[in-house]
C-alpha cells in the first residue's frame, strides 16, 4: 500500500471527525486561484486534531506542508519574494507566471474533466468543440 494511501486509512481510523479530500484542487484554497491537486489535504478543526494529523504522518514517512492562503507556495514558486524584516513583494515577471499557472490550473481542473465526460458521452471531438464554440457564442452575448 502507498504511503499516502497508509496516512488516509489511519487517519480516518484515528481521527474520524478530521476531514480529508484527496486530489483536492490548490486554486480553491489560494490567493491567487492556482494550483495543482493535493494528493491528500486534511483539514483540521484544532490543534490537537492538526497534532495528532502531524504526529501520523511523520510515523508513515510523509512530510507535511502548511498552507497559509497560499502565499507560501507563491513564494516557493517565485511569484513573490520576501526581505527578511520588511514584507513580501512581488517579484519581476509575476503577472505572466501567475497567468501561466492559472491556465495550466485551467486546462486540469475544467478542460480535461470536460474531455473526459465528452468521452464518457461517446461525443466526437467535433461535437465536443461544437459545443464549447456555442458555449462561446452564447456568453457573447450576455
Amino acid at each position: 500500500m502507498e504511503r499516502l494511501e497508509q496516512l488516509a486509512r489511519k487517519l480516518r481510523g484515528e481521527l474520524p471527525g478530521l476531514e480529508l479530500r484527496e486530489e483536492e484542487p490548490m486554486r480553491n484554497h489560494t490567493t491567487f486561484r492556482i494550483g495543482g491537486p493535493a494528493r491528500l489535504m486534511a483539514l483540521p478543526r484544532n490543534g490537537k486534531e492538526a497534532a495528532a494529523a502531524v504526529r501520523l504522518a511523520a510515523a508513515e514517512g510523509v512530510a507535511p506542508f502548511f498552507l497559509g492562503n497560499g502565499s507560501n507556495l507563491l513564494v516557493a514558486d517565485g511569484i513573490l519574494y520576501k526581505k527578511r524584516g520588511i514584507g513580501m513583494f512581488v517579484s519581476k515577471g509575476a503577472e505572466k507566471a501567475v497567468k501561466q499557472k492559472r491556465k495550466a490550473a485551467f486546462y486540469d481542473g475544467y478542460v480535461k474533466p470536460l474531455v473526459k465526460e465528452g468521452a464518457s458521452l461517446a461525443l466526437t471531438g467535433e461535437e465536443l468543440l461544437a459545443m464549447v464554440d456555442r458555449a462561446i457564442k452564447e456568453g457573447e452575448k450576455q
